[in-house]
């Protein structure tokens, strides 16, 4: 307290003092053109060596200089010497209007940085009184405690990590170092490209506008699809720009923060490049301003699942605030930075277009998880190569300090898992358990930590991968077995996957609306053994069917489909899988209204029949997004079973 307070006192009196100066004598542009030049540069060397943070309000960045130990007072001399002072000045030279102006505009800088180091310097007091807090305690417990229980001693024992990691930490953003130096967003022209109606665009927008930027947001969506987030915007000063993007915008900002659902190659985006614009995205923007200890979860499939299960158990390990977001429905990332100290675990899913953000700033999550790879998004990237390495940012940037958790019975997570420079674990459900890289002999492992949490209520195989994934993590993570356990027995999972609705006459019914491809309409029909009264269909990604249409042959009694793009391409598919299988024809037509398509399926099931909604394509069209697709499938089936 007393070096801060110090601190105050002598950034203050150098302030007033450089005032006073400012105000009894100042330089015509003759005068300062005719200066030494020596000062200046003496106080750009401070300036360089102090390396004050850009951005406001971010106060958990470490000093560039913090590898070397300062002296209350030379901190203070540094300070005070960043302060430019002209004292050469003659007194009877008359300033100008713009000489005060540049002298009030350098001074409310000075005061700014001077603020931001001193919130560092505080933050750092507080950071190292807490360490010392917890070494004292774990000393003090040691003395006092009795050994271990035996069973505790795991595989995972070696990397528990509590405290998490905060070397990895410090490396991530001495990485993102260059990146931070330009992410003061005051004063700059902001364009948020894509509002959307999930969260991400809105938060973009608010922390630009909370940050001293003047904002534009623009989307292709008319005003009345956007006007609830329009709405969630009121107050702060954002301009509009809704149902066209306009070139003069996009040449305007000085930085883009785009939509992850906005391609990288958008010829709107060049076009801000060409006129000098920076690219950036929410997830990096959070990554650089985020105190806490990352752990992201990534895939094709299970992400939602695994991200949701490993903050759950988390939060009941109740050691340590925990926070979720990313590619989350609802959950504005951005705005979940106040809350965020050093010890907050923050739980973030994170899609591949997300992973994008991270690349140009050389950043990962101090832990990755990585559930599987399968065809997807193939209408935005270059071929399965280009899709898996977006992925990939999840482990690229960690350091040997990292962890990483991949899926063995994947190929692409296998393989990746092989590539990642941190400690790297696998788990595999054909191998029954989880086992360290380092375990693996010739592609087989020579130690399985078996998997103990196999009671659940969640359905299928692949909810066995996913509950593996989480678990291993939340071992790896000094989570107790017993913790773990009752988590994964509560855990229902999430909204519109396999979601069970109601049971209404004997039948279950299922909404599975978050299945926008072939793979993820497989899964669902695999997670099933009664008969299924199928409803699928909608708009293509231009992904491969693989064996979806053969599955719905073999699994399905009935079905019903909606129209789109993927359903022309399904029909024919299943056609020729009823023709080669010699059964008869399951598809009961397709249905334009989707109430009557909802009805009709209805009809047809039987007490023990798994009424699925799992529609394996897009939902463009018809709903607005696959989540507006689910909750009218909801809303209308607990209409029509409402008192039956």
């Amino acid at each position: 307290m007393f070096i801060v307070g110090g601190l105050i006192a002598v950034a203050i009196l150098a302030i007033i003092g450089a005032f006073l100066l400012a105000r009894g004598g100042g330089a015509t542009r003759e005068a300062k053109k005719a200066a030494p030049a020596a000062p200046v540069q003496a106080q750009e060397a401070t300036q360089q060596q102090l390396a004050v943070p850009a951005e406001e309000g971010v106060h958990t960045r470490p000093l560039a200089s913090e590898s070397t130990v300062q002296t209350p007072v030379a901190i203070a001399d540094a300070l005070t010497a960043a302060i430019p002072v002209q004292v050469s000045q003659p007194l009877a030279a008359i300033p100008s209007l713009d000489h005060f102006e540049q002298e009030i505009h350098m001074l409310q800088d000075n005061v700014y940085q001077l603020t931001e180091q001193l919130q560092i310097l505080n933050h750092h007091s507080r950071e190292i009184e807490q360490r010392l807090g917890r070494i004292y305690a774990s000393l003090s417990q040691r003395e006092h405690s009795a050994p271990a229980p035996k069973e505790e001693h795991t595989l995972f024992s070696l990397f528990y990590l509590s405290p998490l990691g905060d070397s990895d930490m410090m490396e991530a953003r001495k990485k993102g170092s260059e990146g931070l130096k330009h992410m003061n967003l005051r004063g700059k022209r902001v364009l948020v490209m894509g509002l959307g109606l999930q969260g991400s665009g809105m938060a973009s927008a608010r922390y630009a506008a909370q940050q001293g930027a003047v904002v534009r947001v623009t989307d292709m969506k008319s005003p009345e699809v956007l006007a609830p987030s329009v709405r969630a915007l009121a107050g702060l000063p954002i301009e509009f720009i809704l149902g066209e993007h306009r070139d003069e915008d996009f040449i305007w900002a000085d930085v883009v923060i785009r939509n992850p659902g906005v391609p990288r190659t958008s010829r709107y985006l060049l076009l801000a490049q060409e006129h000098g614009a920076q690219i950036e995205m929410e997830i990096g923007l959070f990554f650089l301003a985020c105190p806490g200890r990352i752990i992201g979860i990534t895939g094709t499939r299970g992400k939602t699942t695994t991200t949701s299960l490993i903050y759950e158990i988390l939060r009941a390990h109740g050691q340590a605030p925990v926070v979720i977001g990313g590619n989350v429905a609802g959950v504005e990332t951005l705005s979940l930075l106040p809350q965020i100290t050093p010890e907050t675990l923050v739980v973030l899913e994170l899609s591949s277009w997300q992973l994008e953000g991270l690349a140009p700033h050389s950043i990962s999550p101090l832990v990755a998880v990585m559930t599987n790879i399968y065809p997807d998004h193939l209408n935005t990237y270059n071929g399965m190569e280009d899709y898996a390495e977006a992925k990939a940012n999840i482990f690229r940037f960690q350091t040997e300090h990292g962890i990483a958790v991949f899926n063995y019975d994947n190929p692409w997570t296998r393989h990746f898992g092989l590539e990642a420079p941190g400690e790297t674990w696998f788990t595999s459900v054909e191998h029954g358990g989880s086992f360290p890289r380092s375990a693996l002999v010739d592609g087989t492992p020579t130690q399985v930590e078996p998997l103990a949490f196999a009671e659940t209520p969640l359905k299928g195989r692949h909810n066995l991968e996913n509950i593996l994934l989480a678990t291993t993590t939340a071992r790896l993570l000094g989570v107790s077995e017993s913790v773990i356990a009752e988590t994964v027995r509560r855990f229902k999972g999430v909204s519109h996957r396999l979601e069970e609705v109601c049971v209404w006459h004997g039948v279950r019914i299922v909404n599975d609306s978050t299945s926008t491809s072939p793979i993820a309409g497989q899964v669902a029909l695999e997670a099933f053994e009664q008969p299924i009264v199928l409803v699928a269909g909608g708009n293509t990604k231009h992904l491969p069917l693989e064996q979806w249409p053969e599955t719905i042959i073999k699994r399905c009694r009935d079905v019903i489909l909606l129209p789109g793009s993927g359903t022309d391409e399904l029909l024919p598919a299943l056609r020729q899988e009823i023709e080669r299988q010699g059964v008869i024809d399951p598809v009961r037509g397709t249905f334009a209204d989707f109430h009557q398509a909802i009805d009709a399926a209805l009809a047809l099931t039987r007490p023990g029949d798994v009424l699925l909604f799992s529609p394996g394509f897009t939902s463009f069209g018809m709903f607005l997004n696959e989540f507006d697709r689910g909750d009218k499938f909801v809303a209308y089936i607990r209409e029509k079973t409402k008192g039956q």
